[in-house]
């Protein structure tokens, strides 16, 4: 990142090799939204702003510097040298899950930014109550100022749903766990989750309905307690027909020969 008001670099976040390695492990790297991919000897991770490293897959690379191309919007394209010859090779990755989880790890998105931000409204606050308590008359007009950028920065909930709707659009976003709706439900966000649930098929429906609950979507979750009771009464005439069948022919089973 860059300092604003020296105008200098500073580290945001980083990470260290697992190992020792004999060469770089790091080969090269590609910003995609808020992640920085980048490739070691066999594998594509991610580093997020907030510090988490992950694999997203593995390479084939034949133990050469994989050199990450483009990231489209179901795979990513990388090269590498064999001899005097560049062979590009593609692989299947979806990139939704781990965008929005990068993008959740920015403070702006985050509940304890929103903290801070009612933080320096009290320290305003107070200021104007009690103006003989300022020592740091600079200070506190700083102070004023990051309240009102952060009041007026855009990088709040509502241009958060905005940018996971612009995702969804390019992305497959059905691809994807239950870790990203744990998430996205810890930072306020459970109306996002449940529209992911609602459309994938990998969840069960006590899932969904918690995530109804929590996004205050009564009818649907409503709904889903009806199918769910409507399949347990399915289950309990078949178990009853099962055992009305199995008591009609016990005893020609129990008879001897």
């Amino acid at each position: 990142g860059i300092n604003a008001e020296y105008g200098e670099l500073e580290i945001i976040t980083s990470t260290e090799p697992p190992y020792q390695p004999r060469s770089f492990y790091f080969q090269s790297c590609l910003w995609v939204g808020s992640l920085l991919l980048f490739t070691t000897t066999s594998n594509l991770q991610y580093l997020s702003c907030s510090g988490q490293v992950a694999v997203l897959c593995s390479l084939h690379s034949n133990n050469a510097s994989a050199i990450l191309g483009a990231a489209l919007t179901d795979r990513v394209i990388y090269g590498f040298q064999v001899l005097n010859q560049v062979e590009l090779h593609q692989v299947a990755v979806g990139l939704f899950e781990v965008l929005v989880m990068g993008y959740l790890a920015l403070p702006q998105f985050s509940p304890h930014q929103q903290l801070q931000q009612q933080t320096y409204k009290s320290l305003e606050l107070e200021r104007k109550l009690c103006p003989e308590n300022n020592v740091n008359n600079n200070q506190n007009s700083n102070n004023k100022e990051n309240c009102q950028n952060r009041s007026n920065n855009p990088s709040n909930g509502t241009s958060f749903r905005a940018l996971v709707k612009t995702l969804m659009a390019r992305f497959d976003s059905t691809r994807i766990s239950r870790r990203l709706l744990e998430q996205l439900d810890g930072n306020g966000y459970a109306d996002i989750a449940y529209i992911l649930a609602s459309n994938s098929n990998h969840f069960e429906q006590s899932v969904k309905y918690h995530l109804a609950l929590r996004s205050f979507h009564f009818q649907e979750a409503f709904d889903i307690l009806k199918q769910k009771v409507s399949a347990f009464k399915e289950i309990q005439k078949k178990s009853f027909f099962a055992h009305a069948i199995a008591e009609e022919f016990r005893p020609l089973v129990s008879s001897p020969k």
